[in-house]
C-alpha cells in the first residue's frame, strides 16, 4: 500500500484497523486521499469514493472532531499566547533567533547566510525547534512565534548578504 502511494499511484481510499494521528499523517504524506476504519467502511465507502473521485479528501468521521479541535476549535483568550510563550522560552537564544527569521518568512538558505551558518546547521536547529515546540511544519512554527510575540525588530541591524 505505501509503495503504491509513494509511487504516485491512483487516488484511493485506505482501510485501516485502527486510526492514530501519527498513522493518519503518514498516510496523508504518502498520498492517501481517503482514510477509513475497516469496521465502519461499509457505511462510509460510498461517499468516500465519490469524494476522492472528485478530487476531495475523505476522512473517517472519527478523525473529524480531533482535526476540528486542533485547527478550528475556539481557544480561550490569551491561552494560545501563554502556551506559545512557554514553548518559546524553552528554546536556546540561537533557536529563538532562527524561529524569528522563520516567522519573517525567510528560507533556510537566507537564514544561513544572515547568521553565517551552513544550511545543514539551520536544518538541525529547525528540527530541534519543531520538537521543542511540538510542531511539524514551518508554518506551525511561525504561528507559535507570532503568538509568543517573538521580536523581529531587533534583527533589522543584521547584515544582509550581498548578491553574488
Amino acid at each position: 500500500m505505501h509503495t503504491l502511494l509513494r509511487l504516485g499511484g491512483p487516488a484511493g481510499v485506505v482501510l485501516c484497523e485502527r486510526l492514530t494521528g501519527h498513522g493518519t499523517r503518514q498516510l496523508l504524506r504518502h498520498g492517501a486521499t481517503g482514510i477509513l476504519r475497516r469496521a465502519t467502511a461499509a457505511l462510509h465507502l460510498p461517499w468516500a469514493v465519490t469524494a476522492v473521485a472528485h478530487g476531495g479528501l475523505a476522512l473517517d468521521p472519527c478523525l473529524t472532531e480531533p482535526l476540528k479541535s486542533a485547527y478550528a476549535g475556539p481557544v480561550p483568550p490569551g491561552r494560545e499566547d501563554a502556551s506559545a510563550e512557554a514553548l518559546v522560552s524553552a528554546l536556546t537564544p540561537r533557536e529563538r533567533e532562527i524561529l524569528a527569521l522563520v516567522g519573517d518568512g525567510l528560507p533556510n538558505r537566507e537564514i544561513a547566510d544572515r547568521l553565517s551558518l551552513s544550511p545543514d546547521t539551520v536544518k538541525d536547529h529547525l528540527r530541534r525547534i519543531y520538537t521543542k515546540l511540538g510542531v511539524e511544519t514551518r508554518l506551525h512554527a511561525a504561528r507559535v512565534a507570532w503568538h509568543a510575540g517573538v521580536d523581529t525588530a531587533r534583527r533589522a541591524d543584521l547584515p544582509v548578504p550581498e548578491s553574488v
